[in-house]
């Protein structure tokens, strides 16, 4: 008898070994799947009306003190990421809106890496006039890694 069982025994170890390794090839299989799928290769501007109304309709929202980020998936194109900055008149000069429409614009370049395909808006309000580029650069990382989590 106990030769059957030492038998059963080598039989079930030798399959969990199998299952063992099937499971690790599986996992890195999702996992370089998983990877290829959230890198976003580029970052277009967002510039169709339609995107906009979808973006405010059915987004994901975060506020904060100087901005409110939109973000929808989009699992169709998941290689881009469509990213707009909305920064009205009140904020301050035109010098003063395009100085930090391109730290915006540097800083998700910065935080590629971060970034999911989809649409992203991002709506500013007054108090980002007060907030260094460092500062600007913090928040969004903060959220950015918030996000997806």
């Amino acid at each position: 008898m106990r030769v059957v069982q030492c038998s059963k025994l080598e039989e079930i170890s030798s399959d969990y070994a199998s299952l063992q390794f099937e499971h690790e090839v599986l996992l890195n299989i999702a996992v370089i799947l998983l990877t290829n799928i959230m890198v976003v290769k580029s970052i277009i501007p967002l510039s169709k009306k339609t995107d906009f109304n979808l973006l405010r309709e059915n987004s994901f929202k975060i506020r904060r003190s100087w901005f409110s980020l939109y973000y929808l998936c989009n699992s169709q194109d998941a290689e881009h990421a469509k990213i707009a900055f909305s920064i009205p008149r009140y904020i301050g000069t035109a010098v003063e809106r395009n100085k930090k429409r391109r730290q915006l614009r540097s800083i998700f370049n910065m935080n590629k890496d971060k970034l999911f395909g989809g649409m992203y808006l991002i709506v500013v309000n007054k108090n980002v006039i007060k907030l260094s580029f460092q500062g600007l650069q913090d928040d969004i990382s903060s959220v950015l890694n918030n996000l997806h989590t």
